[in-house]
């Protein structure tokens, strides 16, 4: 294994205090987003005939079971990365697959049924790592929280990923542009594509802009029941895996 990464954190305070500290820092900081974004036009686009467009096909409306086989293929491609509020270490979770895999196939299948996502599988391990070195550690502005969560809750997710993504596909539902989270696209063809574009509109002498925008706090300001709207009328999930979306979005156990 290689060296862990030094731990950057601000000087001076309690472990209770500087936990406390970075909370009230990165709730207020989405707050405060959230807030601006309502005041914003922006707000008045989201309802644009654009983003009312209804789903046409066959709807997913059941996640089906998975496999002691599913199972084990997951684990076993997964690197072994562990959380501290993981039962096992993912290495002893491997090398006892046989054994436990049964266990864990009942258990997702139970989740996958029932909509219902244990409590334990959304409990994260909440770390704030420094943005880049040179930077004052003693501004929390410049730190960024990075969560970690159980194995298992993570193969769950995987299992529940692969049925999302044959459902993309299969009605074509992926955006055509979309380099990020999608099977052979990336950031580097994101920048093939960018790089092509512009080399094209140069030989045609046309005029070239280039805007790029970074959104602060992007996946944590998502109005979460405008992404569920979005799921059930642009993509066609209804049924057992929109509840499965829907459970409650709190973070139990949360701990930094």
């Amino acid at each position: 294994m290689g060296e862990s990464r030094k731990v950057i954190l601000p000087t001076s305070k309690s472990p209770k205090n500087l936990a406390q500290s970075f909370s009230d820092f990165f709730v207020d900081k989405i707050e405060r987003i959230r807030t601006d974004i309502g005041k914003s036009d922006m707000s008045e686009a989201s309802h644009n005939d654009e983003f009312e467009k209804h789903f046409e096909g066959e709807k997913l409306s059941d996640f089906g079971s998975t496999s002691e086989s599913e199972v084990k293929t997951i684990i076993q491609k997964s690197t072994n990365k562990s959380c501290e509020l993981g039962p096992i270490p993912t290495w002893l979770l491997k090398n006892c697959i046989d054994e436990l895999s049964p266990i864990l196939t009942r258990l997702f299948n139970i989740s996958l049924e029932s909509a219902y996502v244990p409590l334990g599988f959304k409990s994260v391990k909440m770390r704030p790592l420094i943005k880049k070195p040179g930077l004052d550690k003693n501004v929390n502005k410049n730190y960024r929280p990075v969560s970690n969560l159980p194995f298992i809750s993570k193969v769950l997710e995987q299992v529940v990923d692969k049925r999302i993504e044959a459902h993309l596909n299969s009605h074509s539902l992926h955006e055509p542009q979309q380099s990020a989270y999608k099977k052979f696209h990336s950031t580097e063809t994101a920048l093939v594509r960018v790089q092509n574009d512009i080399l094209q509109a140069l030989d045609n002498n046309e005029n070239t802009m280039l805007v790029i925008l970074d959104l602060s706090a992007a996946f944590d300001t998502i109005d979460h029941q405008k992404l569920l709207s979005t799921l059930e009328n642009h993509f066609g999930i209804t049924g057992t895996p929109l509840k499965w979306m829907n459970f409650e979005r709190t973070l139990p156990n949360c701990l930094y």
